[in-house]
């Protein structure tokens, strides 16, 4: 049982505190310093003292080095003789001596009284070597002295010093308390823990041994309570409990061990046991083999022949212990061993996932490992459960190897496919699309989606149906043939090991293009009879130019050339151009100049001479040339250079008036829409 002593230690200066053999007198040890206080005696007032009583301890000495109350003092308590759990004493005044209690007498000797107290629940029995104390003078001289030792004892309240257990301390047993105190009623609780626990789990004076409390301390404490009130206590602990020893039951093979077959180690519980139990973990050995394998397990082709042990390893509840280690033996008989026959599963198709139906093998492998073969040759790296035929493998043999093994094994077991043949793969249907606007002139491009990696497109334009001469890119841009009709595009979808795949797009009906509109505008002066020209720029190569003049924004009739000379009806009119361009497969369009507005035109100034014969009554006429076509001229006949009265026609008729003068004809020409000429004068004639 677990004993738990505390002695307590209360010093008064610094003094070192030894036990030595206490006495009733005074007793010094013997020191090798002549200057150390002297003990004359130590006396205890009384030999016997009961639980709570005070005991008073007088000291007498001499020094050379005159002592005072507080310059030397130190003592200290022992241990008990017998087990205990608590303080049998404490001393008063803080260890120190009684106050006032010191004295000098005449002669020389020093006298002082120490205090201490029994304790309530104090042990009985004698105190002896239980104390000692020291004395240090002023100067450092000590000597040592034991305290005289006491009995501690009630007679009037009988009590043992300790319960007293009957059982074993063992999970799953009893134990029953009983406590001796002659005339006392004794109460009993039992707490769960060593010192200073209060996890209290009973209170009657026999308690059942919990298996959860396996491995700890069960503690005892009984009170002991007399007619008059009186009460003590005594403690007994229990020490570590103890697990109970049972047996957990047996371990068998089903079927027997045998090559080739799964067998599987049973456990069978006892069914004696409390508890429900299950083996966590259970250990195939055997005697030429020693690696731990699972529960279930298969002998290995050699193993026939070999002594093989389970052992199962068992986790019970708290508090209970195997009785013996649970195992089973047999020997290993011969069988036959089941290899698997791998098969090729999927269509072997190039671009198709492969993969492996290892089929049944005996003895549960830890895993496989693979190898791949195309006609014959291993492929590199592929050494997996699964693999996608290459491009390079149509037309050739296909197989693949499993290789069955275990960690804890060095067999190996292999066995191959049959072999299938790869065929060229096909590849997924595309999506083919035309995408821009369809009209003359625009880039209609091939829109492909769907198509594998790798794979290569080629294009072919169709122009209602038929192939377009060299219209074999992505775009295509469409031309004058193409309008009206119907245009699509043909892809065709190529890939190494590949059957080639080809899809029409929907058709696009062409639909008239739209010009790029060029620029017009008119050069030339804008007069009447100037003439004007049409200038055009950026128009689209192949454009058929169409012109009308219009004015005031009506159209000239006969006006349809890149030129035309302003009329007299133009004046004060505004001239503008209208081109309209054309091409086989546009749309035509219409670009307008701007306008500008005609001034009046400017007449030929021509020339004027005189013709007939100047007599008188004779007729002269007026002979012009170089006028502009159209002007109406206007005459003015002169005589000697004054004008001739009514003399205003082509010709003039002379008269007597006009003998012996000159006579000459000046001409001014005018026409709608032109500005009038100056006069021209012709040369002067003499008339006879």
């Amino acid at each position: 049982m677990n004993r738990i002593n505390k002695s307590f230690v209360s010093m008064f200066l610094a003094a070192v505190l030894v036990l030595i053999p206490s006495f009733q007198s005074a007793v010094a040890s013997p020191i090798s310093d002549d200057q150390a206080p002297e003990v004359v005696g130590i006396s205890l007032d009384k030999l016997t003292l009961k639980p709570g009583e005070v005991g008073t301890y007088t000291i007498r000495l001499k020094d050379d080095n005159p002592p005072n109350e507080s310059s030397y003092l130190s003592w200290s308590t022992q241990e008990p003789s017998f087990e205990w759990s608590e303080e049998t004493v404490h001393k008063l005044h803080g260890g120190n001596a009684v106050p006032d209690s010191f004295a000098t007498e005449a002669d020389g000797i020093t006298s002082f009284q120490i205090q201490f107290r029994v304790l309530k629940d104090s042990p009985y029995g004698s105190y002896e070597n239980n104390a000692s104390v020291t004395l240090a003078d002023i100067s450092g001289n000590y000597t040592l002295a034991s305290l005289p030792g006491f009995q501690v004892d009630d007679p009037a309240h009988p009590i043992d010093n300790s319960p007293t257990l009957q059982g074993e301390p063992q999970v799953g047993q009893e134990l029953s308390a009983s406590l001796k105190a002659s005339g006392a009623f004794v109460t009993y609780q039992w707490f769960l823990g060593g010192p200073g626990s209060t996890m209290l789990v009973g209170s009657e004076d026999r308690i059942y041994l919990q298996h959860e409390w396996y491995w700890k301390n069960l503690q005892l404490l009984a009170t002991a309570i007399w007619p008059d009130g009186h009460q003590m206590q005594r403690r007994i602990f229990t020490g570590s409990l103890e697990s109970i020893t049972v047996d957990v039951g047996t371990l068998s093979f089903s079927p027997a061990p045998r090559v080739g077959v799964k067998s599987k180690v049973i456990f069978t519980p006892d069914p004696s046991l409390p508890f429900a139990v299950a083996p966590s973990d259970i250990k195939i050995l055997s005697t030429a083999d020693l690696q731990p394998v699972d529960r279930t397990f298969t002998p290995f082709p050699g193993d026939e022949g070999r002594r093989i042990t389970a052992t199962a390893h068992l986790d019970l509840p708290a508090g209970y212990t195997a009785r013996e280690e649970v195992s089973a033996q047999a020997t290993i008989q011969s069988g036959t061993w089941a290899i698997g026959t791998p098969r090729v599963i999927g269509t072997p198709t190039v671009g198709t996932r492969l993969r492996v139906d290892r089929g049944t093998w005996a003895g549960n492998p830890d895993g496989f490992r693979y190898q791949w073969f195309s006609n014959g040759a291993p492929i590199s790296n592929e050494v997996f459960d699964n693999y996608t035929v290459k491009p390079a493998d149509a037309g050739k043999s296909l197989k693949v190897t499993a290789t069955a093994f275990w960690s804890n094994r060095q067999q190996t077991f292999s066995a191959t496919s049959v072999p299938v043949t790869a065929a060229r793969g096909t590849l997924p249907a595309i999506n083919v699309s035309v995408q821009g606007t369809a009209k003359v002139g625009n880039n209609l491009s091939a829109s492909v989606t769907g198509t594998h990696d790798g794979t290569s497109l080629k294009y072919q334009w169709l122009r209602n149906g038929q192939a377009i001469s060299d219209a074999t890119a992505a775009s295509y841009k469409l031309t004058a043939a193409d309008y009206s009709k119907s245009v699509a595009v043909k892809v065709t979808a190529a890939k190494p090991g590949f059957n080639s795949l080809s899809k029409n797009s929907t058709s696009k009906k062409i639909g008239a293009g739209t010009f790029s509109k060029g620029t017009v505008a008119i050069a030339g002066t804008p007069k009447v009879g100037n003439k004007l020209t049409a200038t055009t720029k950026a128009w689209p190569a192949g454009s058929k130019l169409a012109y009308q003049w219009m004015r005031d924004g009506k159209a000239i009739k006969g006006a349809s050339k890149s030129a035309y000379t302003p009329i007299p009806a133009d004046y004060s009119k505004a001239i503008s151009l209208k081109v309209t361009a054309s091409k086989a497969g546009y749309t035509n369009t219409s670009v307008s100049s701007a306008a500008k507005k005609i001034a009046k035109g400017s007449l030929a100034t021509g020339k004027v001479q005189i013709s007939g014969t100047p007599k008188v009554a004779g007729t002269l006429k007026a002979q012009t040339k170089q006028w502009t076509s159209g002007s109406t001229l206007k005459y003015q006949w002169l005589r000697n250079g004054k004008y001739i009265k009514s003399a205003t026609k082509a010709s003039y008729k002379l008269t007597s008036k006009d003998r012996k003068s000159k006579i000459s004809v000046k001409v001014q020409a005018s026409k709608h829409g032109y500005t009038t000429t100056r006069y021209v004068t012709s040369a002067r004639v003499n008339v006879k």
